[in-house]
């Protein structure tokens, strides 16, 4: 083989190294791709304290589609609030090669704090797991904390669900209140 042809083919391994590799924290394996179960027309149910005396269930939709060159997947969530307007929530996942990191950014037409969780997804045989935390000031000095864990089933191929948990820096004991629990169920893919 030529010489030319050699230096020509590790200058251009080289560059790809560089570029993929370490322009995503040292994997080529992880991707928004990684998250494309998510994509579809969902039934919901989101349940605010579960177990707990002031439970509240909300029925609604979740529908999700790859945007943005497929850098992201944006999911509109819409749940009815009975005698109010409904809930909508616009989330974009990805994931962030800068970070190595799996993030979702929310925004809600009922609370004004958009919120950034990052975290990391572990896949079994038996479920994909998106665990994701964030922390954000709410006022008055008073941080709040969050854990999110999403559970998807691949062998049904048409569930999910997910437990989110929280607590602010005025929770001194570090105790997590079950928040939400949301239910669903693929209807269109």
């Amino acid at each position: 083989m030529p010489r030319r042809v050699v230096r020509g083919t590790i200058l251009i391994i080289a560059v790809f190294i560089k570029f993929n590799c370490l322009g995503q924290g040292g994997s080529i394996l992880k991707s928004t791709i990684d998250l494309d179960f998510l994509i579809g027309s969902w039934k919901a149910e989101m349940t605010y304290n579960p177990k707990q005396e002031d439970e509240r269930i909300l029925s609604g939709t979740i529908n999700c589609e790859s945007v943005l060159s497929n850098q992201y997947i944006k999911c509109i969530y819409n749940f009815e609030r009975p005698g109010k307007l409904n809930s909508i929530n616009d989330v974009y996942y990805n994931y962030n090669s800068i970070y190595d990191l799996y993030e979702s950014i929310w925004m809600s037409s009922t609370w004004p704090v958009k919120v950034l969780l990052q975290g990391d997804l572990r896949v079994t045989d038996d479920s994909v797991v998106l665990s994701t935390n964030a922390e954000f000031p709410i006022g008055e000095g008073v941080n709040e904390y969050v854990k999110d864990v999403l559970v998807f089933d691949p062998s049904s191929q048409n569930n999910y669900y997910r437990d989110t948990y929280i607590r602010t820096s005025k929770d001194t004991a570090d105790i997590w209140r079950h928040h939400s629990r949301e239910k669903a169920v693929l209807i269109n893919k």
